[in-house]
């Protein structure tokens, strides 16, 4: 009897503790909302990981104009820190290595589902 006892409070303790479930999306598209693009899936992130959108914008100036590069990525991740470089996005940065927006959320499933909102933050092209 004790030995059904110790099984039993031993695979209690072995239950997968899983952490929050989350978008994922690394594509051309996953800016849009990803409840309607199938290449986001849903993913059960790992215990203590929180969801992540990042938002990323780079200019690139050409001789034949300018080109916005920009691209959303939704996904896990540990230790996530919410930044914003585009309230103090300067020309150099964008010109260089783009500017990030990244949102972390851990209180809901999902959470990273919401669609991008394009900043319209003012820059300054010196030719």
């Amino acid at each position: 009897m004790e030995l059904l006892q110790v099984v039993a409070l031993m695979s209690a303790l072995w239950t997968v503790v899983e952490g929050i479930q989350c978008w994922h999306c690394i594509a051309e598209d996953c800016a849009a909302d990803p409840s309607a693009n199938y290449k986001a899936t849903k993913k059960a992130c790992k215990s203590g990981q929180s969801c992540q959108k990042v938002y990323f914008e780079m200019l690139d100036v050409t001789d034949n104009g300018n080109f916005i590069h920009t691209s959303t990525v939704r996904s896990c991740s540990s230790e996530c820190k919410s930044r914003d470089d585009f309230i103090n996005c300067t020309e150099l940065q964008r010109n260089s290595r783009g500017c990030i927006r990244k949102d972390c959320c851990s209180d809901t499933d999902l959470c990273n589902s919401s669609n991008d909102v394009k900043l319209d933050v003012p820059y300054v092209l010196i030719v």
